[in-house]
């Protein structure tokens, strides 16, 4: 069975990238490295993420995903113009999200692949080379985040938008990454402390998660519901249960956190001068 379009696009970019010049200055995090560590629960694949080693440039970012868009893999796929915005422009921290339209072998009609490329973001644990299997085709050599990473990431994001305004899908992430992934440990603190400390937030943020009374909210519970609905496999039913297998590992995370010197905040993202 072949797989669906957006992930065979996004694998195909893989490829790309491990046969590229820019593949030691874009770090791979996201759904795909989420796919890795789901263990045996779907994890679809919407886009895919990249962490920037160079500074931000928007057209010079545009620039560097389209040379790679244009490397010659041999699997049949054909990248189209690569179109871009800046994203999250409000923040300290601004992105570019590029779309390119990706035809298949046989002739199908082309669909969008939506790339989005952050920039700033500290890492402690570094990032390391990795070779995921691809679905299609031998393995592909990039340079990708940690699960202790994109783990204290996660958690952040859960806390982010204020309080009720979490995403079941980056709760399930953690809830997937706590129970599958390949974490250490001794690891963890520190990537958790970076993530809360790099953004001016307090680990305080993450006292009702472990406690239990995140998501009791009539209106956590339907979002949990309208989540689960789309794919149950691997999904608990009750949201509850979810808290409670998140809390017993980010518990311990936090309190060794705690002891931790505070981490310095990286300088905002600037665009470059005209």
């Amino acid at each position: 069975m072949s797989p669906p379009p957006v992930l065979r696009a996004a694998t195909g970019l893989l490829r790309r990238l491990s046969h590229s010049p820019e593949a030691e200055q874009l770090v791979l995090r996201g759904g795909m490295m989420m796919r890795l560590w789901s263990g045996p629960v779907p994890r679809p694949v919407e886009d895919i993420d990249f962490l920037a080693l160079f500074p931000f440039d928007p057209a010079a970012t545009a620039a560097r995903l389209e040379s790679v868009c244009h490397v010659e893999a041999g699997d049949g796929l054909r990248f189209g113009t690569l179109r871009s915005e800046v994203i999250w422009a409000e923040t300290n921290f601004p992105g570019v999200r590029a779309f390119v339209d990706v035809t298949q072998p046989g002739g199908e009609a082309p669909f969008e692949l939506r790339i989005d490329t952050g920039f700033g973001d500290p890492m402690d644990p570094p990032p390391t080379w990795i070779e995921p299997a691809l679905e299609e085709g031998p393995p592909a050599r990039v340079l990708a985040c940690r699960p202790e990473t994109l783990f204290a990431w996660k958690v952040h994001g859960l806390f982010e938008r204020g309080k009720g305004r979490f995403r079941p899908k980056d709760l399930f992430d953690v809830y997937l990454l706590a129970k599958h992934s390949p974490l250490a440990p001794a690891l963890l603190p520190r990537a958790l402390r970076l993530a809360f400390d790099s953004r001016g937030d307090s680990l305080d943020l993450t006292s009702r998660l472990i406690s239990g009374e995140f998501g009791r909210s009539p209106w956590s519970m339907e979002k949990w519901a309208r989540f689960r609905q789309s794919l149950p496999e691997g999904r608990p039913e009750q949201l509850a249960e979810v808290v409670a297998s998140v809390a017993a590992v980010l518990g311990p995370v936090v309190a060794a956190a705690r002891e931790l010197p505070p981490a310095a905040r990286p300088p905002p993202v600037h665009p470059p001068p005209q």
